[in-house]
């Protein structure tokens, strides 16, 4: 899918699905303050199969991706990312497998930069 305001995070480690957030982020941001019109925006994270990282023979474990092992979805771990890296922090809801946020919500995030 991902349109401008919808990201396809599924299948993305913890670490990249959090840069990508906070990209997307800034970067709407920064497109708001140009004059760019935005609509409510939506992360696509699956509906909760839970993410083991180093399940492959050598792979690698970020220390990220190790704080998170087997404790949380890649939906949970989004909201709870929305809430923590920004200020003030972002409200979402889920549904099934994506977590929205609504357009007055970033807004607000916005207006507060």
């Amino acid at each position: 899918i991902d349109t401008a305001c919808e990201i396809d995070l599924s299948g993305m480690s913890f670490p990249v699905a959090r840069a990508a957030c906070r990209f997307i982020l800034d970067r709407l941001k920064n497109n708001s303050k140009n004059g760019e019109e935005y609509e409510d925006l939506s992360f696509i994270t699956g509906t909760g199969e839970r993410y083991h990282p180093g399940n492959s023979p050598g792979q690698q474990i970020s220390e990220e991706d190790e704080k998170h092992r087997g404790a949380t979805t890649l939906r949970q771990y989004v909201g709870d990312i929305l809430k923590q890296d920004f200020d003030p922090p972002l409200n979402s809801s889920t549904s099934g497998g994506v977590v929205e946020i609504k357009k007055k919500e970033i807004e607000k995030w916005i207006e507060f930069q």
